[in-house]
């Protein structure tokens, strides 16, 4: 049973697919709307403080921009982890708002000229580039908090009050066990092994009692839902949802763009780690349910 209801809370768990899909691009959208304009006033400044110092001439800014658009198209972008390395490093900002002053003003020495505004406009840069990390980051908690909590109220039919609560209690007790097994960190390879084992049964064990603290107390026994078989199925039904979820995201990372399908998979890969931590509650749940419709089926046969 705890298989079958692992499964269907999965798929049924979509549904919300569009919740953090919003959320991460109302985040993205948001630090791109503010950083972009941070960059381009950087490099107005730049140009025009050098043209104050040099020509006090007016510069052609779609020519300047075309020529820093050509910059970036010239990185190798065929790995697009190291193309951002390379275009958010000083380096390369150097070099390139440099050659681009040199092709604008044609004078010598000019790196040494206006080094500290090439440097401030770096900085600008820079801090344009931790708002769109920092909101890019904050985008996906965001958006995976409201998710769990819409998975959770989907799969108990609880209150919101205590969705959160548990989710409270869930992470006070997953902390608890990270902290007692990190004062073993010493330890041999092998037994740092066995530790995590026993730590992910733990986990099962802890998740199964803590969904029956809430939901099955004084209306199932305790051992109807906590024992080996259950927790056996527990962690193979989560198995087998991280194995679909991971397919899913693979194959929807080789049909789309690297930045399109990061979009597409982020809602899935979200919903599957939170399906992966309530499963153990919505299998007590049903469990409830199935146990009082039985007792209110009782008086009718009699």
């Amino acid at each position: 049973m705890l298989f079958k209801t692992g499964l269907k809370n999965y798929f049924k768990s979509m549904k919300h697919y569009f919740v953090p899909l919003g959320i991460f691009a109302l985040f993205v959208i948001f630090s791109l709307t503010t950083a972009i304009p941070m960059m381009v006033n950087a490099v107005k400044v730049l140009f025009n403080e050098c043209g104050k110092i040099v020509s006090k001439g007016q510069f052609d800014w779609l020519e300047i921009f075309s020529e820093l658009s050509d910059q970036v198209a010239a990185v190798d972008w065929s790995d697009f982890n190291k193309g951002v390395a390379t275009v958010s490093s000083r380096t390369w900002l150097y070099d390139t708002l440099t050659k681009v002053l040199s092709t604008v003003f044609k004078e010598e020495d000019i790196v040494k000229t206006f080094g500290d505004l090439i440097q401030n406009c770096i900085g600008t840069i820079y801090a344009a580039f931790a708002i769109i990390i920092a909101f890019f980051f904050i985008g996906i908690f965001v958006g995976f908090f409201v998710i769990k909590i819409l998975v959770r109220k989907t799969v108990t039919r609880k209150n919101i009050l205590k969705v959160i609560l548990f989710s409270l209690v869930d992470a006070i007790i997953v902390t608890g066990l990270l902290v007692i097994f990190s004062l073993f960190n010493r330890l041999p390879t092998w037994a740092n092994i066995l530790l995590s084992i026993i730590f992910f049964l733990m986990v099962g064990f802890f998740t199964l009692f803590e969904a029956y603290l809430f939901y099955g107390l004084k209306k199932i026994k305790l051992k109807e839902v906590v024992n080996f078989k259950d927790l056996v199925l527990l962690y193979v039904t989560d198995l087998v949802i991280l194995v679909i979820g991971v397919l899913i995201c693979v194959a929807l990372f080789f049909i789309f763009n690297l930045i399109f399908a990061l979009f597409v998979i982020l809602p899935i890969a979200e919903i599957t780690i939170s399906i992966l931590g309530v499963n153990a509650e919505g299998y007590v749940v049903r469990k409830v349910e199935e146990k009082q419709e039985v007792k209110q089926l009782k008086p009718a046969k009699k």
